[in-house]
């Protein structure tokens, strides 16, 4: 329970400084909801590491099973999530680390159309991993935001929820799923161009739809 509740703290800190203004970067549900247990994350407190999936030697590969929405309103399906091995340092608690510098991936068969980057990140065993911009040096890049100014959002944050703990393939591993969600505060150019984005989006669903 106090594990719990600390997490809940964790997670109001990683979030902090997001405000109403926000608007969601991506986010995808995580694809064991629909039955399918697939781990997404790769813990080995051996190396103090985390990654995904099948970025570690003899860990299966994450399939490309996840569907990604994106801001402006487009949907990436058949999607693979890819982060290499991070260093995790232990923290006071426990159960918690550092995590970075490091960066995850997003693609799919075009190819990748989302980076996140950071400096430094929080890992709570089994629970979260994420980032908050100010704190941790948050960065979007890719195709899928390029024309939304990432450079200028504020408030950059992004968090994996992680669930199913399973033991990994050696000691003192483990795996997880995932869902994730990622935000930011624009600048008042950039909040135009997403209600313009989202409204054409709109539109030609209603032409599809008459």
């Amino acid at each position: 329970m106090l594990k719990r509740l600390v997490a809940i703290g964790l997670a109001s800190v990683v979030l902090a400084g997001v405000s109403s203004a926000s608007f969601t970067v991506a986010t995808a549900q995580d694809p064991s909801a629909s039955g399918t247990v697939v781990p997404m994350f790769f813990f080995d407190q051996n190396l103090n590491q985390i990654s995904t999936a099948g970025a570690t030697p003899g860990v299966s590969p994450v399939p490309g099973n996840m569907t990604v929405h994106l801001l402006g309103g487009a949907t990436r399906a058949n999607s693979s999530i890819v982060m290499a091995p991070v260093t995790v340092t232990p923290g006071a608690i426990p159960g918690l680390f550092t995590a970075g510098p490091g960066g995850v991936s997003f693609s799919d068969a075009s190819g990748e159309y989302l980076k996140i980057d950071w400096d430094s990140a929080t890992f709570f065993n089994g629970l979260l991993f994420g980032g908050q911009g100010a704190t941790n040096n948050v960065r979007f890049s890719g195709t899928a935001v390029d024309g939304f100014g990432p450079a200028s959002w504020t408030s950059r944050q992004f968090s994996f929820a992680l669930a199913n703990a399973r033991p990994g393939p050696t000691a003192n591993t483990t795996t997880y799923t995932a869902s994730f969600t990622s935000s930011a505060v624009p600048e008042p150019f950039t909040m135009a161009a997403l209600a313009l984005g989202a409204g054409m989006i709109a539109a030609r669903r209603r032409r599809k739809n008459s």
